[in-house]
């Protein structure tokens, strides 16, 4: 099994939503394919409370490409 790294792309949130992202995403870096799949190719959403979290699979690490805030209007989310 792949040991993998996780990358941000963007900037981190609080401290406590950081723990519960991180604590998803060493999860989805041992199992890269879990998750929701998308129109990108190796993207998955991991569901943490009211956020989705969207990470592309790469060889050695998984690529964090966007927190969405669930709340906020359907219509503004797009993985673009």
């Amino acid at each position: 099994m792949v040991s993998r790294e996780i990358r941000w792309t963007i900037a981190t949130t609080e401290d406590k939503l950081e723990v519960l992202f991180n604590e998803t995403l060493k999860i989805a870096a041992v199992f890269p394919f879990s998750g929701l799949k998308t129109d990108i190719a190796d993207a998955r959403i991991q569901i943490v409370r009211g956020f989705k979290i969207v990470s592309r699979v790469r060889d050695r690490y998984l690529e964090v490409l966007k927190v969405w805030d669930t709340r906020n209007d359907h219509n503004d989310f797009s993985l673009e």
